[in-house]
């Protein structure tokens, strides 16, 4: 298995889920746990040492394409390695470096309007998006301070302005994978 991502309330549910699941999907299913990371390390004593992760080196832990910081619990981003700096770009040149970073709900690299104007793949950017692509491109750098936190914190229903579920999945004939997402807009959000 390459990633499996859960919460636990207590160090009694993650050794719970330890002893019920993990390990029985891994007898069962021959399935294989290469790593796991915790940001409690009271956690870690639950689990077998070999199954745990020593620290990041300062680097975020990478899971289902997000990057998460154990220290503050918190998702970020890592920006691509390699973007045209300056130049006209194509939409296939700016889609191609946007889809380095993972994004399934849109929050970094919203540029639908090139398929509502009805852009051609090797066409240049229009002026208007080619000035936002631009900027995009500049404030990668930033990227990294771009910054959410992992918990799922209830909120009363009626401070939600709208709420998304985002489902991903995929498969092949030896494995299969899912991933769910639920994105809450809150009223009081200053950005709209």
């Amino acid at each position: 298995m390459d990633d499996l991502d859960t919460s636990c309330e207590s160090l009694g549910e993650v050794w719970i889920l330890w002893i019920s699941r993990i390990r029985y999907w891994q007898l069962e299913g021959s399935i294989s746990i290469n790593g796991l990371a915790v940001p409690s390390p009271g956690a870690l004593r639950a689990i077998p040492v070999e199954k745990t992760e020593k620290g990041t080196g300062g680097r975020p832990w990478k899971t289902l394409g997000i990057y998460w910081e154990r220290d503050d619990d918190h998702v970020t981003f890592v920006a691509p390695e390699k973007t045209r700096p300056e130049g006209r770009d194509t939409k296939q040149q700016m889609l191609s470096a946007a889809s380095c970073i993972f994004d399934p709900i849109g929050c970094l690299a919203p540029f639908l309007s090139l398929w509502q104007r009805g852009v051609a793949w090797n066409e240049s950017l229009l002026e208007e998006v080619e000035r936002h692509w631009v900027i995009w491109k500049r404030e990668l750098v930033d990227l990294p301070f771009v910054r959410f936190s992992r918990a799922l914190v209830p909120v009363p229903l009626e401070q939600a302005k709208r709420i998304e579920l985002h489902a991903f999945f995929d498969a092949s004939e030896r494995t299969y994978g899912a991933v769910v997402y639920l994105r809450v807009k809150l009223r009081l959000d200053p950005r709209g």
